[in-house]
Order: C-alpha cells, then structure tokens, then sequence
C-alpha cells in the first residue's frame, strides 16, 4: 500500500485527530494497547499497519516499517529513496531540524525517522503540531 504523507495533517486515509473508532473503521481492531508514561497510549496491529499514538485530542503520531508499505511524499517513496539525497532534500525544506538517539526530526514537516542512521529497523512517523515541542531541549538542532 502507498501512505501519502501531508505534513502536520495526515499519513495515508489516517488523519490526525481522529478517534480510536475512526482508526478502527479503517485499520480494524488493534491487536495491542499500551498506555505510555505520558498519559498518552498506543496501538498497534503487526508489522504490516501503521503503530497509532492518540493524545487527548485524538490521533498525534502514525509511525510506519516498511513491511506496511511506501511512505510516499512529494512523489518519492521514502523508504526507497538515497539516504544522502533525501536528508539533504528534506533538511533544506525544513529549517528546523533536530536530532537525538538517533532519530532526525523534522518539525515543520511533522516528520521523524530513524532512516539516516544504521538501524535495522527503520521507521518514519508523521506527527501532528505540537507533539514533538516538549522534547526539543533534549535534542540537538541540525545545520
């Protein structure tokens, strides 16, 4: 399946905001729930469907392996593209770009991912506004 990205709005038919019974229409039932130490919980449904973070107001964070599909955005398949090219690319539309642990987070895009950096399992997650501004005093900023 082909998830299309648009920054701080939505991952494919998944939108941010949406209900746990939104998300269930169209991914089915979860086969986990845990709730996270922020208060915050999260669901998933194997390894080939996006992980769902929801938040007070709904749906905050998509995270997707690639065993659930491309990530496709601005026309490219994000999982498939050269890591060098594609950080550069995705840094100069940025501007405000974070590291830590290794995870690059891209803030305007509402973008993390674990692809520039050796991991066996490399992720993307879209995340709405706001989510990620409480952690930017422990990440790094990238030029």
């Amino acid at each position: 399946m082909d998830w299309l990205l648009v920054p701080l709005t939505s991952l494919g038919p998944l939108h941010f905001g949406m209900t746990v019974g939104q998300v269930a229409t169209i991914l089915g039932a979860p086969s986990r729930r845990r709730k996270l130490p922020s208060g915050q919980f999260r669901e998933s449904r194997g390894v080939d469907a996006p992980i769902i973070t929801y938040g007070d107001g709904g749906v905050v964070e998509i995270e997707i392996y690639p065993e659930a599909g491309n990530v496709i955005y601005n026309g490219q398949n994000l999982f498939s593209a050269d890591p060098a090219v594609l950080r550069s690319s995705l840094i100069a539309q940025d501007g405000a770009v974070y590291e830590g642990a290794g995870v690059l987070v891209f803030m305007i895009l509402g973008l993390s991912t674990t692809l520039f950096h050796q991991t066996d399992t490399p992720s993307i997650t879209a995340f709405a506004k706001g989510t990620w501004d409480h952690a930017l005093q422990r990440l790094r900023p990238v030029q």
